[in-house]
């Protein structure tokens, strides 16, 4: 529905659109001219305020308010629409997001345990629980007026067959156990012996503001108690002193950071994002480095500094190079691949495609390399690129041919399972026809997508 005036070269357009879904009026002014008493900026309020009260019987009691222009987000498939700014009223917006008070409560330690006891429920409790929701829903006379329009639950739930998997051996060092079936941690088991492969922290650094010396001290203090138990032997670390600005820390890495560095570990005052992505985007291109980040508030708790040491020797340790420990998948010659991509919504960038496979038989080695693609594009176009160097890599670390490839593929809908077959299905039998020659039997190596 559009509304058009033209007086000369002045003239006034206010598009209502979008039938399906809610409708926001939009205008668009040259000159502030009078329309029938009322000015332009006043007539966009009162036209979106009878289009209001028309199509869903609510009123606008502020009629000076000052409207909130939007830039709006436009999809490929609608070139054709007008991109004006989109014109909202501030008595009907709602604020969306986590308010202070959520990222507070998220923080919280003691908070989110509590709330894990009603949120991560075993199934007995979790079936117990949604059977008393059906009973009240049944039984609530204000639910059961809101369900005239014929909305009904069943009392029971939905019964089928299905399987229960064999628990995991999980292989660390010297040591054997099983993942706990229900919950899947494993996490007390491993602070008790060496890793499956262990690397020396012979020259790393750590960073700290001034106000953090003691974080940083007493998170040393408890990496001495902890490394030994898991095998790493770690000499002292050369501690750095730095403001809490990006340009401070990276000045002070491009001094002291050279070949020889194996870690850099950087006590962060907050949470800052640039500050991290600062610090980050340096050691990853600039100087590749494996880096370590942990927020000085996290070091603050007595009670979990030693388990907080743990987790980050162990992390530090796969950057390097080491194992944790590996798992039994009963395939023998097998590589495992993941492939997923991301799309930018908010600034309509290019999208990238993720891959990463495995190069070892204890799946402890990975390979990974990302694509930038156009923008909003699923299907990976240089998928055979990345395949060949995983292959080639696999067949320098391992003696025998590929028996199997399972790939995970994330991102794709059932629109799009046969066009994925007729596009990246080839690109992975060409590769193993390109790394592999004809008589090497490559032909046996068995592709299995899920």
């Amino acid at each position: 529905m559009d509304f058009l005036q033209r007086s000369g070269t002045n003239h006034l357009k206010i598009q209502v659109w979008n039938r399906i879904g809610p409708r926001r009026a939009r205008g668009l002014f040259k000159t502030k001219t009078t329309a029938g008493g009322i000015t332009m900026p006043d007539f966009r309020l009162y036209y979106t305020a009878v289009t209001i009260k028309t199509q869903y019987n609510t009123e606008v009691t502020d009629l000076t308010q000052p409207l909130l222009i939007s830039k709006g987000k436009w999809k490929k498939s609608q070139q054709d629409v007008p991109h004006e700014p989109i014109m909202l009223v501030p008595e009907l917006c709602y604020l969306t997001g986590t308010s202070d008070l959520c990222i507070k409560m998220l923080k919280d330690y003691r908070v989110m345990r509590d709330l894990a006891l009603h949120m991560r429920l075993d199934p007995e409790k979790r079936q117990h629980e949604l059977r008393k929701l059906m009973n009240t829903i049944q039984i609530n006379r204000e639910v059961q007026r809101e369900l005239l329009w014929g909305l009904k639950f069943d009392t029971n739930f939905l019964s089928f067959s299905r399987r229960i998997l064999k628990g995991v051996r999980i292989f660390q060092g010297r040591t054997v156990f099983d993942s706990h079936p229900q919950f899947a941690d494993w996490s007390r088991e491993t602070r008790s012996g060496p890793l499956l492969n262990v690397k020396s922290l012979d020259h790393w650094l750590i960073l700290y503001p001034t106000r953090n010396y003691g974080a940083a001290s007493s998170l040393v203090q408890s990496l001495r108690k902890v490394t030994p138990t898991m095998g790493i032997a770690m000499r002292e670390a050369k501690m750095l002193e730095v403001s809490d600005t990006v340009q401070s820390y990276t000045t002070v890495l491009e001094n002291h950071v050279s070949s020889k560095t194996q870690m850099v570990l950087c006590v962060l005052s907050s949470e800052k994002k640039d500050l991290y992505d600062g610090i980050k985007q340096y050691l990853c291109v600039n100087c590749p480095t494996p880096s370590q980040c942990v927020v000085a508030r996290t070091l603050d708790k007595p009670q979990t500094l030693m388990t907080i040491a743990t987790k980050i020797a162990q992390q530090m340790n796969c950057k390097m190079g080491g194992a944790l420990w590996k798992v039994e998948t009963g395939l023998q010659n097998a590589m495992f691949i993941g492939i997923d991509c991301f799309h930018d919504i908010v600034n309509r960038r290019k999208s990238v495609a993720g891959f990463v496979s495995s190069i070892n038989q204890e799946l402890t080695q990975w390979f990974s390399q990302c694509i930038f693609q156009e923008s909003g594009q699923e299907l990976v176009n240089e998928l055979k690129t990345c395949l060949e160097a995983a292959l080639k890599l696999w067949c320098k670390h391992n003696q025998f041919l590929l028996q199997a490839i399972i790939v995970y593929r994330d991102g794709v809908g059932n629109a799009q399972l046969q066009a994925l077959m007729d596009h990246e299905v080839p690109q992975i039998e060409s590769s193993l026809k390109s790394v592999y020659p004809k008589d090497s039997g490559y032909i046996n190596c068995k592709v299995q997508i899920v």
